[in-house]
């Protein structure tokens, strides 16, 4: 099964690169930018959780094992916890946007966050030219177990 992923993605990457340099691609590609955004309250135990980064990604979800998802954009929430988050990409298949929230809730070492993954409804991605929707995910309890939760120690 491995190896016949490692050709499906080698034809798929000869197609894009082809398409980059105006070679004739076995198929036509589309490449189409594509935006999404999000606002919402970060909270740890039940209080507003400032200065929290927050970061929109695209998940690859096809050749997950060969390419990280893409950023999109980065902020941090306020003194009061809200965020709000937009970003565009230029992508062949449709995004799948989501939001990464680096906390430190509950923690006294800074050296290895959280990361708290929610995602973005498909409905909130839209083209640079028509008007923005923002998903509203709300408050966000962040040691409410919810979600893909992970930790990175660097």
């Amino acid at each position: 099964m491995l190896m016949y992923s490692i050709i499906f993605a080698s034809i798929f990457h000869y197609a894009i690169i082809s398409q980059a340099v105006h070679w004739p691609a076995p198929y036509p590609l589309e490449v189409k930018k594509q935006c999404s955004g999000a606002t919402g309250r970060i909270m740890c135990n039940g209080k507003p959780s400032s200065l929290t980064n927050i970061y929109l990604y695209d998940e690859d979800r096809v050749f997950n094992t060969m390419k990280k998802s893409d950023l999109m954009e980065e902020t941090l929430s306020n003194a009061t916890g809200y965020f709000t988050i937009h970003g565009c990409l230029l992508e062949i298949l449709d995004i799948i946007p989501r939001i990464d929230i680096h906390h430190f809730c509950n923690e006294i070492s800074l050296e290895c966050p959280h990361i708290r993954q929610e995602y973005i409804p498909y409905r909130y991605i839209h083209s640079p030219s028509t008007e923005k929707q923002f998903y509203n995910f709300g408050e966000i309890d962040v040691t409410e177990k919810s979600g893909k939760e992970t930790r990175e120690c660097t």
